[in-house]
C-alpha cells in the first residue's frame, strides 16, 4: 500500500513541483547565458539570477510541501485517504518521502547550477581547470595541517549531518503542519502561530540541546587537544548523525499519532 500511496503522491507532487522547477530552470538558464558575455555588469546580473533563482525555489518548494501536507492530512479533502485501507504510519510516511525526494531533486538543481554554472563562471575568468582548483584547495588545506582523510572526513560529516539534520527538519514540518489543525488550537485563531513559531524554536532548541550534549560527552570523556583531527570528526559525524536521526524519528511519530488523532478535521 505504501507503494501505491507514494505514486499518488508523486503525481499529486509533480504537477507543482514542476511548474516551481521551470520557473528556476528559467532563471537559471538567463544567469548562465549571460554569464558568457564579458562584462562585470553582465556577470553580476548573472549572479543576481542565479541568487532569486535560488530563493524562489526554496521558498517555494517549503510553501507546496506544506500546503500538500496540509491539504492531504488536515483538510476536508484528507477523508478520501483516510478511507483507504491504509495505516497512519503509511499515509504520513508516503507524504513526508515524497516531500524528501522533490527536495533531493531541489538540492541537485541548485548545487548543479552553482557549481558548474556560477563555477564554471569563476574557473572560466581564472584560466583554471577544475582540477587545478580542486588541487589549489587540497594544498590549502595542507598547508594549515589537513591531510587527504581530513577532507574525506569533512565532506562525509557534511553529507551525513546534512542528510539528518534535512530529515529531522522533515519530520517536524509533518508535525508542525498537524499542530497548526489541531482543533483545540485552531479554534482559538493561534494553531497557525503555534505551527510557525514552534517549527523554528523547536528546531533551534534541539540542535542547541544536541550541541551542548556533544560538548560536554567530549569534554567529560575526552581529550579533544590530543584527538587525531580525522578521528575527532568522524567520532562527532556519528554522534551528530545519530542524534538527528533519533529527534527525526521522534518527530515522525509524533505526527502520525497528532494525524491519527485529529482526522476528519477541516
Amino acid at each position: 500500500m505504501l507503494g501505491k500511496m507514494m505514486k499518488y503522491d508523486l503525481m499529486f507532487g509533480a504537477k507543482k513541483y514542476a511548474f516551481m522547477a521551470a520557473l528556476t530552470a528559467a532563471l537559471l538558464l538567463i544567469a548562465v547565458a549571460t554569464s558568457r558575455l564579458e562584462s562585470q555588469l553582465i556577470m553580476g546580473l548573472a549572479i543576481f539570477f542565479a541568487v532569486i533563482a535560488t530563493i524562489i525555489y526554496s521558498v517555494m518548494y517549503v510553501v507546496i510541501s506544506v500546503r500538500h501536507l496540509s491539504t492531504q492530512l488536515c483538510s476536508n479533502e484528507s477523508y478520501l485517504n483516510y478511507n483507504l485501507p491504509a495505516s497512519p504510519h503509511t499515509l504520513v510516511l508516503s507524504k513526508l518521502i515524497c516531500i524528501f525526494l522533490w527536495g533531493i531533486v531541489t538540492l541537485l538543481l541548485i548545487t548543479f547550477f552553482w557549481a558548474v554554472g556560477i563555477g564554471g563562471i569563476a574557473l572560466a575568468n581564472s584560466e583554471m581547470s577544475l582540477r587545478e582548483a580542486w588541487g589549489e584547495m587540497v594544498n590549502a588545506m595542507r598547508m594549515i595541517g589537513m591531510n587527504d582523510n581530513d577532507v574525506r572526513s569533512i565532506i562525509s560529516m557534511i553529507s551525513w549531518t546534512g542528510l539528518t539534520t534535512s530529515l529531522m527538519s522533515l519530520s517536524l514540518l509533518g508535525f508542525c503542519v498537524s499542530l497548526c489543525n489541531v482543533p483545540f488550537l485552531k479554534e482559538r485563531g493561534i494553531g497557525v502561530v503555534t505551527g510557525v513559531v514552534g517549527f523554528f524554536a523547536i528546531q533551534f532548541g534541539i540542535s542547541y540541546a544536541i550541541g551542548e550534549i556533544g560538548t560536554f560527552i567530549a569534554n567529560r570523556f575526552f581529550d579533544t587537544a590530543a584527538l587525531d583531527i580525522s578521528y575527532a570528526i568522524r567520532a562527532s559525524t556519528t554522534y551528530l548523525s545519530i542524534a538527528y536521526m533519533v529527534a527525526a524519528i521522534g518527530f515522525y511519530f509524533l505526527t502520525v499519532y497528532t494525524v491519527d488523532k485529529h482526522r476528519f478535521i477541516g
